[in-house]
């Protein structure tokens, strides 16, 4: 069931009714009809949609349901009710129209109240018994509709929230500039909810709130700098009380102050910082009753992120102040100096840093220092529980990334940073290069272990491999041989099969545990896809699965190892091929895109399979992971391992019962004759 602060007519619902009042017109020709929607929230009917009324007397035109009017008795009943003549009935609203006669009948689901479908004549007894049961039963399939589209709305709304959730989050984890996060925020708002004005107001000033970032149509817009005095109308009365103001009708609200002619419903939440307040967002729409209870939740839940993110800007600012010190100082030191704030997040990088990492200071600050880390956020965390727990640490060995992926081998000494109350504000990181050192006594070690790992693969292959093929072949010899009954060659045939998975499985283990060595050369990609195709032709013709192939003409070559993309699609192909069904359908294309970091070429292979449970898509890519009963969950890691050391990346979208679709994008930075 829709919320009871469901929409009164979101734009695709008012669409529905001004057709059904269409149609109304057209099929009855009753002269004057009118739609009005029971808003919950205040016990009102809406006039939403109309025909034969003049559109200024009807605009913000309400009726307190059980106490007004025709139309408020029919919704308190919940039954039709003729009036042949209203001048005689007292419940008759005029001034309408020159109505003489009205029938109201209810929108209902059951015994929930939708509305109320309203007709008027100017004749006396202009309605019969068989008008009323026609326009009853008329109402009764309109209540289903109109219910159904607001089931839409609804579900559409829950939508736009998650994606402005997910939205607002990534921009806020991305920087701590409030003059770059703020207009980028009111966008997403507006974006997602189709807001006629959208804007973020801060307190800067012990009794003023300033705005910082606006979004809407032209008219909508205000002046730069605008601000409102605390206390002064809905804006102001939020920022004083700290509490959240839902005004679905501000001409019935006291504290609203007109700025917009158009506007007819405001939404106001603050945003704080325990019981500090830093700011509020402000919405408002053209039309009534736009606002519900999931649009003041998701408000409220972006404006605690908000402040959150506004607490992190000053500590932010407070740091760099202090590093614009004590970079005057630290220039000369040959070790990397750096700091970050209590988020993990760079606010200083020396010239040292510089010269160890190859980055300036403007590509890492305002970076989580986790980035830079090889171990990732895992040893960011342990470094971190290191210090919490010693207060500083000194001379332990960290490795790193440099610019280019460049590995640095570091010994890492650090301290918390304290305010004079003793409050953890940051922390201080000095990191001497010790690269050479490490690389030297890792090529002693690793000399030793690649001896060790030959002479261990060659075992493993003399010992497994080696027999397995035997074993393989003996099977083959004996399959051939007549006089086997059906029944042995069943079991030599499940022997054959079971000795070909056995060596699939010690092919993804090696291909797994050892470090890619790419033979980069020069390459066609619909060549390859379509030596791809010819390895699993076997199995497509055994399913008689149809192959589609959308090739692009004249794609540039690439500088690839042929052989293991042929191992990237062959393998796509087979979980395709084992995802589908007979007859089933593989569609195989090619295409060159342009992007912000160059041309890349774009490989989808879809099938219409049973699909990709969304539970299940984020982990299809980690080691181990399958829903297989004979696989090894390391055919589509090593898939991701293969194109991300060309410099490339695999997605994944798919639709369960309906399709799967994986899209590699390789990159043409590196293409033969760019």
């Amino acid at each position: 069931m829709p919320s009871r602060t469901t929409l009164l007519a979101a734009p695709d619902t008012q669409k529905l009714l001004d057709e059904i009042i269409r149609v109304i017109r057209d099929l009855f020709h009753f002269p004057h009809c009118a739609i009005l929607l029971a808003d919950e929230l205040s016990n009102e009917l809406c006039v939403v949609a109309s025909r034969g009324y003049r559109r200024q007397v009807l605009r913000n035109f309400r009726i307190a349901m059980g106490r007004e009017g025709v139309t408020g008795w029919v919704a308190k009943h919940r039954k039709p009710l003729y009036v042949p003549d209203v001048r005689k009935d007292p419940r008759y609203i005029a001034g309408i129209a020159r109505g003489r006669s009205e029938l109201a009948v209810p929108l209902l689901i059951g015994r929930q109240l939708i509305g109320v479908l309203d007709v008027e004549s100017e004749k006396i007894g202009a309605f019969s018994n068989s008008d009323v049961r026609i326009l009853s039963h008329f109402a009764n399939q309109a209540a289903v509709a109109i219910y159904n589209a607001r089931l839409y709305e609804l579900e559409r709304k829950k939508t736009a929230q998650l994606r402005l959730i997910n939205e607002v989050s990534r921009r806020m984890a991305a920087t701590l500039d409030l003059h770059e996060l703020l207009p980028l925020a009111v966008q997403a708002i507006r974006r997602n909810f189709d807001y006629y004005h959208v804007m973020i107001l801060l307190k800067e000033e012990p009794d003023e709130i300033v705005m910082r970032a606006q979004a809407g149509a032209p008219q909508s817009r205000m002046p730069e700098g605008y601000r409102r005095r605390i206390g002064e109308g809905i804006i102001g009365t939020v920022a004083q009380t700290g509490k959240t103001i839902v005004a679905n009708d501000v001409s019935r609200d006291p504290r609203y102050a007109r700025v917009r002619q158009h506007t007819r419903a405001e939404l106001c939440v603050p945003i704080k910082q325990g019981r500090e307040l830093l700011g509020v967002i402000n919405v408002e729409s053209d039309r009534l009753g736009s606002f519900d209870r999931t649009d003041r939740d998701i408000l409220e839940l972006i404006a605690g992120q908000f402040a959150q993110v506004i607490r992190n800007a000053k500590v932010y600012q407070e740091c760099k102040e202090a590093k614009d010190y004590l970079q005057t100082l630290i220039e000369s030191s040959s070790d990397a100096i750096t700091t970050a704030d209590n988020s993990g997040r760079l606010i200083f990088w020396s010239k040292g840093a510089e010269a160890i990492f190859g980055y300036k200071p403007d590509e890492v600050l305002g970076r989580p220092a986790a980035d830079f880390y090889v171990k990732g956020r895992e040893e960011a965390l342990r470094i971190m529980e290191l210090l919490r727990r010693k207060g500083k640490i000194k001379n332990v060995e960290v490795e790193y990334w440099g610019k280019n992926r460049k590995r640095i081998y570091a010994s890492l000494s650090a301290a918390l940073l304290r305010d004079n109350a003793g409050g953890v504000t940051g922390s201080l990181g000095i990191i001497r290069d010790i690269t050479e050192y490490k690389v030297l006594m890792q090529q002693l070690i690793q000399a030793e272990r690649l001896a060790t790992i030959g002479r261990l693969s060659t075992q493993i292959g003399h010992e497994i491999m080696n027999p397995l093929s035997s074993i393989k072949m003996n099977i083959r010899i004996l399959s051939k041989r007549n006089g086997l009954s059906p029944n042995d060659q069943r079991r030599l045939a499940i022997a054959s099969f079971e000795i070909e998975h056995l060596e699939k499985i010690l092919q993804e283990i090696f291909d797994y545990s050892k470090a890619l060595q790419l033979r980069l050369e020069r390459a066609d990609i619909n060549r390859i896809l379509g030596k791809a195709l010819l390895m699993v032709e076997d199995r497509l013709q055994e399913k008689r699965i149809r192959v589609s192939r959308r090739f692009a003409k004249d794609l540039p070559p690439l500088r690839a190892d042929e052989g293991r993309l042929l191992q990237v699609f062959s393998n796509l192909y087979l979980n395709a091929i084992q995802a589908m069904g007979a007859k089933g359908r593989l569609q195989v294309s090619s295409s060159l895109k342009k992007g912000p970091d160059g041309p890349s070429v774009v490989v989808s292979v879809t099938d219409n399979g049973r699909g990709i449970p969304a539970s299940h898509r984020d982990v299809i890519f980690d080691p181990f992971y399958t829903t297989r009963s004979d696989g090894t969950g390391l055919g589509l890691t090593v898939v991701k391992k293969i194109v991300e050391q060309h410099g490339g990346q695999i997605e994944v979208e798919s639709q369960p019962g309906r399709y799967t679709r994986f899209r590699v994008s390789l990159p043409l930075s590196a293409a033969i004759g760019s």
